[in-house]
């Protein structure tokens, strides 16, 4: 699998649909989002809600930069 990726046209192409997957994601999570109605949220249960809003923390930081809740920064092992 390494020696095939080696390849630049091989990276090439998978950047290219990297970037069409990417961007066929976006647009079902912003038609996912936007179809969110007030009623929705309402008709949520406490469990779904807090689910929700943890992912949209996590993501809206990852978006800005930063890291999400669930990910946790490790110190590098030494070797004994």
């Amino acid at each position: 699998m390494v020696k095939f990726l080696s390849k630049p046209e091989v990276r090439e192409q998978v950047g290219i649909q990297r970037e069409e997957l990417a961007g066929m994601f976006d647009q079902v999570a912003h038609r996912s989002l936007t179809s969110i109605t007030d009623e929705d949220i309402k008709k949520s249960s406490l469990q779904q809600k807090t689910i929700a809003a943890g992912i949209c923390v996590d993501k809206t930081a990852l978006l800005r930069g930063g890291t999400a809740s669930g990910q946790q920064l490790r110190a590098p092992r030494s070797e004994s």
